[in-house]
């Protein structure tokens, strides 16, 4: 084999560990044992008691909760709110806390998640402001906000974007905390969807990959002289 051709065909080959690497979409479809459709379960049980998805270790107060499922289980009642796509979507509906601070611990770049306002109709009162701060162990190293709008009737309101592509600044990411306002001990309940992660490489193998197109780059000079 040729010298000229053994550099491109190894930059070929890295070159990947340097583009945009592959997304993470989890959107709470494909769990073992999902609740019903008209129900809700802690994400932990429905994950086959894990609390890993997605290269994700959520948070154990988090839960799951069906498409059809409505406040108090009356059929007379409104739905607990509406997917962004498939059927499932979580909620922080932890007691006593509201679910405050829910953690996601992952060294993935949280690119945006979908949010809405879970009001439960007379038996709690919503998340007006969702914060997600990116952390560096306990470091907050920067975060992201989203105002949810006001539900001015029974039915639940379609979700909105929250994006934290800005994360991307960052380094040393270990996790995330997902923060509601008002932060205190009443019911302020929010509920996600389709959240989309992006892998960061290492760094080794990123200087391993310029290396290698930076031998690309050299044998493509001398070709052309």
């Amino acid at each position: 084999m040729s010298s000229s051709i053994r550099p491109i065909l190894l930059a070929a080959a890295l070159l990947p560990l340097v583009s945009a690497s592959a997304s993470v979409f989890v959107g709470f479809e494909a769990l073992p044992l999902a609740p019903a459709l008209n129900a809700s379960g802690s994400l932990f049980e429905a994950n086959g008691n894990s609390q890993v998805l997605g290269g994700v270790t959520w948070d154990n107060r988090i839960r799951v909760t069906g498409r059809e499922n409505r406040t108090g289980g009356d059929l007379s009642n409104p739905l607990s709110g509406i997917p962004h796509g498939g059927d499932f979507f979580i909620t922080n509906e932890a007691y006593p806390d509201a679910g405050n601070g829910i953690t996601l611990q992952t060294t993935q770049l949280l690119e945006g998640a979908w949010f809405s306002q879970v009001e439960y109709y007379g038996f709690g009162n919503p998340a007006m402001t969702i914060s997600i701060q990116a952390l560096g162990g306990i470091e907050v190293l920067g975060s992201a906000s989203l105002t949810l709008p006001a539900n001015p009737g029974p039915a639940a309101l379609p979700m909105q974007f929250l994006n934290t592509s800005a994360f991307s600044a960052f380094t040393g990411i270990t996790g995330y905390r997902i923060n509601q306002d008002p932060l205190d001990a009443g019911s302020r309940y929010w509920s996600a969807d389709d959240f989309q992660f992006a892998a960061v490489p290492e760094p080794q193998s990123v200087g391993i990959a310029a290396v290698a197109l930076a031998a690309v780059a050299v044998m493509a000079r001398r070709r052309r002289s």
